[in-house]
């Protein structure tokens, strides 16, 4: 169905509220109410303010302060009087924000003294006006004439991490289409009580905070500051019934002690490129929210998907849900996100440069974010491009081994980044900060976190150091910002500056990104490994180290003394089942043998595998006998490391009535200049469960 815009310009949405809403509660801010009939009037009023300083149609009016009343107010005041609209971030220094107060050409800036302890100095020649003043009060009602629905409505400016900050030029009926649908999919409905703890001066706390509670008809209680005990008195007093936020944001809900306080909860709206499915499962069972969404977007598309009513816990937590409706979702060859359609910018202010490299010939936007769409089209982000780190030849992704680590109860939030390692490249370092008093409670350190690690994702992506820190730094707009390590001072981890492409605050990772076109990563193996990439055949890239398989096929039948080895590992039929779809491409691929591993004890592996045949019986002996005596035979006459390639058979074809089948390889390694490395021993575990009287692999995993 053809969408039919109700409203040309956001200039016309606002001052329609007062005929669709009247005396119903439009705006809470501490002792201020007002009704939209009356929230109408001071915005018509705000505007004749800036038309009397002269501000016309296309003019840029900034507004450099936190979420109020007066913030928005003076944003639709201004956009009614003709203006473009120029947020600019409260936590940015003056040098940062009189960078985008003169690119932006802004004729005025509004700002309010004292908040964060800052000063709010704008450059010299651009009139600063307190919005806290008289001046919004001060005009006479006023609306522009002759406002277009494609005439830009704001400039939202990136936060870069490469160069300077881009801006983000959107039009009116974009805006309107898209944030008319996001109130379908985020059930927000007229009457609502929206707390918004987003900042106003970002994406989500603007467009699809302010601009949809007004399209709806939801009552606005702006939050300048977050802070949970204000949060839940707010919730309890104002019966706040809509409230979207960064996953952290549920888990502090979850943590207050008298939930009685927050019963009037409906619906939310969170994200991140990995959220733990006990988050979700919880939110559900333990507060009142009956609509929980997640989403994923960015400043130069606004929000690309969202989930749908009725998805699993899982698909709402380990994906972003569906495309909107007119936005199309492509997955590159090299894993990129690319999205185009309506809701994609008209390109960065005065930098037709960049945006040529943003958005490609035929209209796709290139996010610099990685991502694969599941057989129902879901998408699902693994990371950015340039926070991707390889691990001796594995592509690892930051946001992905950072959700596996939000699952372990303790671990309230992570971080993880590459650092140099001299064997393998790069190895991860994980920052975490713990739930309050969960390290004497659960008596969790660094080698207890990176043994559990070692149970959930493979070994190339567990972290080979865990640092406690009280706190994670955040970034400019709220949150965790991206850390490195400085080369000096190995042991201090500092924040890296944010990001060009800038994504919602709770509509994607918590974690910081790069440039809108991201930068091309060369790949080591393509991540076969990798249960939350985009599934691809397992192919051979250019490698830090050259390696060739040798896989054995070990069916586990309760043998004797088998659970004491510890070069083994058995997966429960139960686990198994919840992994087989994640795990399928890529098991598929390890099935036949084209798996490639980075060391090799070929004297522990023939052991481990000559017990087995000693130990078993029957028709299995004879299987497994015939299936690893090129293995054995190989390893019985390398008394040094040497390459060898075995192929793996027979596992599809197995029949035997076992409901968990463990597979292991061993692989040499060379490096490229032909030296051997030390020996040692890892393991492909490829658990088996049964399917239809069919065995079928349902995980796979490295471990060292």
């Amino acid at each position: 169905m053809a969408y039919r815009p109700e409203w040309e310009t956001i200039a016309d949405m606002v001052m329609s509220v007062g005929d669709r809403f009247g005396d119903a509660e439009a705006v809470v801010d501490g002792s201020l109410r007002l009704t939209f009939v009356e929230l109408v009037d001071r915005i018509r009023r705000a505007a004749g303010a800036f038309a009397g300083l002269g501000i016309e149609r296309g003019d840029r009016v900034a507004i450099w302060a936190p979420n109020s009343a007066g913030w928005l107010i003076a944003a639709f005041g201004a956009v009614s009087a003709g203006a473009i609209l120029v947020p600019v971030n409260t936590r940015f220094r003056t040098a940062e924000a009189a960078d985008i107060i003169t690119r932006s050409g802004a004729k005025v800036v509004l700002i309010q003294n004292g908040f964060l302890g800052q000063e709010f100095t704008v450059p010299a020649g651009v009139p600063a006006i307190d919005i806290a003043s008289d001046f919004l009060s001060s005009g006479s009602p006023h609306v522009a004439t002759g406002l277009c629905g494609t005439d830009i409505a704001d400039i939202i400016y990136t936060s870069g991490t490469t160069g300077r900050a881009k801006g983000v030029m959107m039009n009116h009926e974009q805006t309107l289409r898209l944030y008319t649908e996001w109130c379908e999919l985020a059930d927000l409905r007229e009457g609502d009580r929206y707390l918004i703890v987003n900042p106003f001066f970002h994406t989500f706390g603007y467009k699809a905070g302010c601009i949809a509670a007004m399209i709806r008809g939801a009552t606005i209680l702006p939050v300048p500051v977050f802070d949970i005990p204000t949060v839940v008195d707010l919730i309890e007093a104002e019966r706040v019934t809509m409230l979207p936020g960064a996953p952290t944001l549920y888990h502090e809900l979850l943590a207050v002690p008298d939930k009685a306080r927050l019963a009037t909860l409906r619906s939310g709206v969170t994200g991140a490129a990995d959220i733990p499915v006990e988050l979700i499962r919880r939110v559900h069972e333990e507060l009142p929210f009956r609509t929980l969404a997640t989403g994923y977007g960015l400043t130069e598309a606004g929000t690309v998907t969202l989930s749908r009513p009725g998805d699993s816990f899982e698909d709402i937590a380990t994906t972003a849900g569906l495309p909107c409706d007119g936005v199309e979702v492509r997955i590159a060859e090299d894993d990129e996100v690319l999205v185009r359609g309506y809701s994609v910018m008209q390109g960065y202010f005065d930098d037709p440069q960049s945006t040529a490299e943003a958005i490609d010939a035929e209209g796709w936007l290139h996010t610099g974010d990685l991502g694969n769409l599941d057989d129902g089209g879901r998408l699902r982000i693994v990371g950015r491009k340039k926070d991707m780190f390889i691990v001796g030849g594995f592509n690892a992704y930051p946001a992905e081994i950072e959700g596996y680590l939000l699952e372990h109860p303790a671990v309230r939030q992570a971080a993880v980044i590459g650092v140099p390692d001299d064997r393998m490249g790069q190895v991860g370092n994980a920052f975490v900060v713990l739930h309050q008093g969960a390290s004497e409670a659960v008596g969790i350190g660094e080698a207890e976190l990176i043994d559990w690690s070692r149970t959930r994702m493979a070994g190339y992506k567990v972290p080979r150091t865990v640092e406690f820190l009280d706190e994670l730094p955040l970034n400019a707009t709220g949150k965790v910002a991206r850390l490195r390590r400085e080369a000096e001072s190995p042991a201090a981890p500092a924040p890296v500056e944010e990001s060009a492409t800038e994504h919602s605050d709770t509509e994607h990772s918590d974690t910081e990104h790069s440039d809108a076109t991201g930068e091309t990563t060369e790949a080591g193996d393509g991540d076969a490994g990798d249960a939350e990439a985009a599934p691809v055949p397992v192919r051979r890239r250019r490698m830090v180290f050259a390696a060739k398989a040798i896989a054995v096929i070990i069916a586990v039948l309760g043998i004797a003394g088998l659970a004491s080895t510890s070069a083994w590992i058995v997966v429960s039929h139960q686990q198994a089942e919840q992994q087989r779809s994640r795990n399928a491409e890529f098991a598929a691929a390890a099935r036949q043998g084209v798996v490639t591993l980075m060391s090799l004890n070929f004297n522990r592996a023939a052991d481990d595998v000559q017990r087995i045949v000693d130990n078993s019986t029957g028709q299995f002996k004879q299987d497994f006998e015939a299936q690893s005596k090129d293995f054995i035979r190989v390893a019985e006459e390398s008394k040094v490391i040497t390459d060898a390639t075995v192929t793996a058979t027979g596992v599809k074809n197995m029949t035997d009535d076992t409901a968990d089948v463990l597979v292991a390889a061993y692989s040499t390694v060379t490096n490229a200049q032909g030296a051997k490395e030390e020996p040692r021993t890892w393991r492909l575990i490829v658990s088996m469960a049964r399917d239809g009287g069919q065995l079928k692999v349902a995980k796979v995993e490295f471990a060292p």
